[in-house]
């Protein structure tokens, strides 16, 4: 199942492979790849995310 609330796309066939998208512009990232490859990052983005608001920032 893809989830369109956190990017995750699908934008054709490559090869055997169904190919997925994953866009996280405000964190720079933007993935393609198998469906289980792209939920992992976006995984990991929304938890990096997540960590970024809970802890403060450095610096201020």
């Amino acid at each position: 199942e893809i989830d369109e609330r956190h990017g995750v796309r699908w934008v054709g066939h490559s090869g055997f492979f169904s190919s997925f998208m994953y866009c996280a512009p405000e964190r720079g990232i933007v993935v393609t790849g198998t469906l289980n490859q792209v939920a992992l990052i976006s995984h990991l983005s929304e938890l990096i995310g997540t960590l970024q608001r809970w802890l403060p920032a450095r610096g201020s």
